[in-house]
């Protein structure tokens, strides 16, 4: 799966599935919960219009908490 990283496929599956679920009403809200030091998903999901909402530890692993919102602005 390595051969995919760098390729844009994480961004354009990020963006299909915020739509989808923005436009078929199943969420006002989506979260992503990314290792603190996993660079290339914190961008993924700040092209996505997700923010830095905090950061917390789960299953021992400390993760930040990129949230968005079901804004026409975001999409």
């Amino acid at each position: 799966m390595t051969e995919f990283w760098g390729k844009v496929c994480a961004s354009e599956a990020a963006q299909f599935f915020k739509k989808l679920a923005f436009d078929n009403n199943l969420t006002e809200k989506l979260y992503s919960m990314i290792h603190k030091d996993n660079l290339p998903s914190k961008k993924v999901a700040q092209r996505n219009g997700m923010t830095l909402e905090g950061k917390t530890t789960i299953w021992i692993l400390p993760v930040k908490l990129y949230t968005t919102n079901n804004s026409k602005n975001d999409i």
